[in-house]
């Protein structure tokens, strides 16, 4: 039985220290990161750790940062980051659903200079997208309110789906919280239109709003990026909405769920 024991702890000693040596290629604090991750599930370390673009990013607080940092990062990259992606000092992004910061923190360490609206809805990621902002001294403005097509106040929904899928609806639910929406045009009040050259958009269905006010507005960002929710409206119509107003597109990721298109001018 001792024998038994003691080698399932050398096993599992052994699995940590691989589990230690295995940080990604993207990671530039490797002793931290492998640390941190080495010592789950038992201790949940709350760490920030550099990325190879020097990026500050906070891990440990939200249990899907850890995936959403790898989905950035790692084989997915493109989706977020196409080739023919370029920023130039001072022009605007839009990100809608910032969540808790991550993207647009990586997005300003690629394209220096850029400034960032964050358009997010829930209270807690803004306290992580608060901490980011000034861990990596961002230029950004955080809007925090949901997109919607008039001002108003709905409910912010726990689908049980982590913090990262939470939807605005209606009617409240025994896991939901009163927000507030905005319009765009109203995110944009006192903006330079002309400099919004990007929007990424990850709202759970925020976006076929979204399309209809840039659309109404006559702006027309050279890139967006969208993850579109078919479930909250009709995806064909979206695109089709956005072909007819000037864009190519391409899909970057085929899903029933929550595909990623590409729209470029």
């Amino acid at each position: 039985m001792e024998v038994t024991i003691i080698k399932r702890i050398w096993n599992n000693l052994k699995f940590r220290y691989e589990v230690y040596k295995s940080s990604p290629f993207y990671i530039k604090e490797k002793f931290k990161f492998g640390l941190y991750k080495s010592l789950k599930p038992y201790i949940n370390l709350r760490i920030s750790v550099k990325l190879n673009n020097n990026a500050k990013i906070y891990l440990g607080y939200d249990p899907v940062d850890d995936y959403i940092l790898d989905h950035l990062m790692g084989n997915d990259f493109k989706r977020y980051f196409p080739d023919n992606l370029i920023l130039n000092q001072k022009e605007l992004v839009l990100d809608v659903g910032s969540h808790n910061g991550i993207y647009s923190t990586i997005l300003s360490k690629y394209f220096i200079g850029v400034k960032i609206i964050c358009v997010e809805p829930n209270p807690i990621s803004l306290e992580y997208l608060k901490r980011h902002s000034i861990k990596n001294h961002l230029n950004i403005k955080i809007v925090p309110y949901a997109i919607g097509s008039s001002s108003e106040s709905r409910f912010l929904v726990d689908n049980n789906d982590g913090s990262w899928g939470k939807t605005v609806e209606d009617a409240p639910s025994k896991k939901s919280i009163v927000i507030q929406t905005i319009t765009l045009a109203e995110i944009l009040k006192n903006v330079d239109v002309n400099n919004l050259q990007l929007i990424k958009s990850n709202c759970e269905g925020g976006e076929f709003t979204l399309v209809d006010q840039l659309i109404e507005l006559n702006i027309k960002p050279r890139f967006l990026i969208l993850m579109i929710h078919p479930e909250k409206g009709y995806l064909k119509e979206l695109v089709d909405k956005l072909t007819a107003y000037g864009y190519r597109y391409s899909i970057a990721w085929k899903s029933d769920i929550n595909p990623c298109y590409h729209f470029f001018i």
